[in-house]
């Protein structure tokens, strides 16, 4: 499979994530292995089964995609909006700027200024350089800066 490209500050978080999940899947089977197997009911029973086959399927899905996962650097040099960019835009009705950083969706998060790259307006900026302009819900936007 091929890598995906993540910030390292997302790459840590999904490392610590891991560790509280498989910490919860290590205490829930430590707890189960004290009570000797036995649960007081078969509704017990059912609602352990799967809340482990869900904390083993997040932990399987998480580790596969650490392995998957590059840092994304920092530094992207290119006059071309890429995955990495930041990129400045100017609202023409308003002249107000935004700034976005150009992500995998796993680390989208628009409030944060993180824009997916198959995001509408993610697909929108790739590959386009500095003064170009995108339409985007019926508004003009002005490349004004790609670092």
């Amino acid at each position: 499979m091929s890598k995906i490209l993540l910030s390292k500050e997302k790459i840590n978080n999904l490392k610590d994530e891991l560790k509280i999940l498989e910490n919860d899947l290590n205490f829930q089977m430590n707890e189960q292995i004290k009570k000797g197997g036995l649960l007081d009911s078969w509704h017990e029973t059912a609602a352990y089964q799967v809340t482990q086959e869900a904390l083993k399927t997040n932990v399987s899905s998480l580790k596969k995609l650490l392995k998957d996962a590059k840092v994304l650097s920092d530094n992207i040099n290119s006059e071309y909006v890429v995955l990495g960019s930041y990129v400045v835009l100017r609202n023409m009705k308003d002249d107000k700027t935004i700034k976005y950083r150009l992500v995998h969706p796993v680390e989208s998060d628009p409030r944060k200024g993180k824009l997916s790259l198959e995001s509408p307006l993610g697909k929108l900026l790739l590959h386009n350089k500095i003064n170009q302009i995108i339409e985007f819900n019926d508004t003009k936007y002005l490349i004004i800066r790609i670092y």
